[in-house]
């Protein structure tokens, strides 16, 4: 199946594709979910989605060109992190969007923009500790 191919594909493959793959969705972000005005020019207004798949897909993309000059190990050390945050970040990301609270949580100010803005910068800083551990302790264990 395609994804035995995906399992086995190279590292650096696989890097490339999640680059293609971010620009794809930032590019579908700003112009296929931005609001628009009567003219049909886009404002830069992005929906609830939109910001959502704007933020992590910016964040994605350089977090990937970093990767393209580090080795495999910190790949995969930060590929066992990701796929337990991204899916508890949109989780709780749609549950602020879906709150009946005008977007927020029992009269708080933490809304969908929030939400979104808070998790991608966490999810940025805590891959960047990852990247930055795992550069050091395989740096120590050669020396």
């Amino acid at each position: 199946m395609w994804y035995n191919k995906l399992y086995r594909m190279n590292y650096k493959r696989k890097i490339f594709l999640i680059i293609v793959i971010s620009a794809l969705a930032f590019i579908y972000a700003v112009v296929g979910l931005c609001k628009s005005i009567p003219t049909g020019m886009c404002l830069g207004e992005w929906g609830e989605l939109g910001q959502v798949v704007g933020f992590y897909s910016i964040v994605l993309f350089l977090l990937s060109i970093i990767f393209f000059f580090l080795k495999e190990n910190v790949f995969r050390s930060w590929v066992k992190f990701s796929k337990y945050y991204l899916p508890v970040a949109f989780i709780l990301i749609l549950f602020t969007i879906a709150s009946p609270q005008s977007g927020g949580w029992a009269n708080s100010t933490f809304d969908s923009e929030l939400a979104s803005w808070w998790s991608a910068g966490l999810f940025a800083l805590i891959s960047m500790g990852i990247i930055v551990w795992k550069s050091w302790r395989l740096r120590r264990q050669k020396v």
